[in-house]
C-alpha cells in the first residue's frame, strides 16, 4: 500500500487511503495477502462468517432443499425462487416462495405431484424456515454501519 500512495505529493490520510481501497474488492486472496504485509491480523467479513454458519446449519436438510431446487415452474405469475450457492440467502427464500406457492399448486395434476415435498419433507422444512427466520435480519445488521 505504501509503494502506491508514495509520492512527494501524496497524502497520507484517511481520504487517500480509501480511495485506494477499491483496488482489492471482495478478494479473499489478495485480502489475506494485505494483512500479512501490513502486519494486521485478518478479521474477514462477518457476513460470509454467518453465511458458512447458516451453510453449514443447512446440511441436514440438503435432500429436501435439492428436491425444491430441482422442482418444475409453476403455471402461475408468482415463481419459485432459485438456489444459489454462493448466497445463503436464497435458500431461505425458496422454501418460503415455496409455501406461498403451495395453494396455487394442483394436487391432480400428476406430473406436479411427482415434483411436490413429502408432507414429512414439508414438516421438516417449515421447521428450517422458522429457525432462519431471524437470519435475513442479522445479515443486514451485519452490513449496516454503527
Amino acid at each position: 500500500m505504501a509503494s502506491i500512495i508514495n509520492g512527494s505529493d501524496d497524502w497520507l490520510n484517511a481520504e487517500s487511503h480509501m480511495s485506494f481501497l477499491p483496488f482489492f474488492g471482495d478478494n479473499c486472496a489478495v485480502n489475506r495477502r494485505l494483512a500479512r504485509l501490513m502486519g494486521v491480523p485478518l478479521v474477514g467479513c462477518a457476513n460470509n462468517r454467518l453465511n458458512l454458519a447458516v451453510r453449514r446449519f443447512l446440511k441436514p436438510y440438503e435432500k429436501e432443499l435439492e428436491q425444491w431446487a430441482r422442482s418444475k415452474p409453476i403455471t402461475t405469475r408468482l415463481r419459485p425462487k432459485l438456489r444459489q450457492d454462493t448466497q445463503w440467502g436464497s435458500t431461505y427464500t425458496m422454501p418460503a416462495r415455496y409455501f406461498e406457492l403451495r395453494e396455487y399448486i394442483s394436487t391432480d395434476d400428476e406430473e406436479l405431484a411427482e415434483e411436490m415435498s413429502s408432507p414429512a419433507a414439508n414438516s421438516k422444512l417449515k421447521t428450517l424456515l422458522v429457525q432462519l427466520a431471524d437470519a435475513p435480519y442479522v445479515a443486514m445488521k451485519l452490513q449496516c454501519e454503527d
